[in-house]
Parts: C-alpha cells; structure tokens; sequence
C-alpha cells in the first residue's frame, strides 16, 4: 500500500488540492457543461411545424431548459473563478498553488461552454424574433380582413 507521499499527484502539488479539484470537475463543471451541450443539440435538431408556428412549445420548452443551464454553467464558473468558494473548507496556501496549475485544464472547457451559449442564446433570439414577426403579420392580416368586412357591411 502506497502512503501518501509517494501517491502520484501529476501536476498538483497537494492531495487535498487535487482532490477538491478533481470533485469540483467530476461534480459540477462537467455536468453543468454537458447540460448546455445537451441544449445545443436540441436547438440544432429543433424543428418547426404548422402547430409549433403558432404554438412554439418546443421551443419555449428548449429556452427554460436553457435557462436553467445557463443558471448553473454560470454559477459553476463563479465558483471555479472564486477560490475562496471552492477552497471554503480547506486551509494553507498550498491549495491556492493548485487552482493556478490547474486553470489551464478547465479553460477550454468554459471557453466552449461559453461559445455554445452563445450560440444557442442567438438561435433562440432570432427563433423568438421570427415568431413574434408571424404573430405581427398575422394580426395584420386579420385587422385588414376586419376592415374589409366592415366596409363590406
């Protein structure tokens, strides 16, 4: 049996450090990620029928869920950038060592978080916009045949 002097630590420097660290990746970054990367896939895979023109469930469905990602990719990232927060219940200097050489593993992993919110925030505002451009034309149409009726009579 290994002591913990001689446990590979790879690049971290200790194994309290690693271990918050490793919990905080395998707990919450990756989930949170996988959750915007999940509500990626439906926006790319929405699609628009005569019921959903009018209705738009399927999307307002997709933006709550969105939604609630968001909310807690955002509070994941808050965390990771707050050491205080992530080191609350450990002491010693050392741990704040292992937030800095680990910073780099995570970044790409935010950075795409990031790009992919960006990106579905985008589909869903131009989605939202074209519907509320139909409903428009469509009151308008219904005013013009309001009128033309009246005059009619």
């Amino acid at each position: 049996m290994m002591e913990n002097s001689q446990i590979n630590l790879g690049p971290f420097k200790t194994k309290e450090g690693m271990d918050v660290i490793m919990k905080f990746s395998k707990d919450k970054f990756f989930p949170a990620l996988g959750k915007i990367e999940i509500i990626g896939i439906d926006i790319c895979s929405y699609k628009e029928d005569l019921c959903e023109l009018i209705t738009k469930s399927k999307l307002r469905t997709i933006e709550n869920n969105f939604k609630i990602a968001t909310e807690e990719f955002f509070s994941v990232y808050h965390e990771w950038n707050t050491p205080d927060l992530l080191f609350k219940d450990k002491k010693g200097d050392q741990c704040i060592v292992d937030y800095f050489i680990s910073m780099p593993m995570l970044k790409d992993g935010f950075a795409n978080g990031f790009m992919i919110f960006d990106f579905v925030h985008k589909i869903i505002t131009d989605k939202n916009t074209a519907y509320f451009n139909r409903m428009s034309f469509l009151l308008a149409i219904l005013a013009f045949i309001v009128s033309i009726i009246s005059i009619i009579n």
